[in-house]
């Protein structure tokens, strides 16, 4: 077991080694990482500035959700009685 995580630790070391002195490209997922957190940032920076139009689009976006949640329901009702 020691083995194991001596050997998991020194992977960790060469990977940050590697990404330090030989500019190691990120990952994939490192990448879509980097890139939501950017796009969270943004999201909120925009929102802070403009708390209004932030409540109007939540509002917005709760009435379009509970709409599309009706329909679904009457669908479903719908194929439940012809069934």
């Amino acid at each position: 077991m020691a083995i194991a995580v001596l050997l998991y630790s020194l992977s960790q070391a060469f990977r940050t080694a590697r990404k330090l002195f030989w500019h190691l490209e990120p990952s994939k997922s490192e990448k879509e990482k980097a890139e939501k957190e950017l796009t969270m940032g943004h999201y909120y920076y925009h929102c802070e500035r403009n708390p209004e139009g932030f409540a109007r689009l939540k509002v917005e976006n709760f009435e379009r959700e509970a709409r599309e949640r009706i329909v679904k329901e009457a669908e479903a009702l719908r194929n439940k009685a012809a069934e």
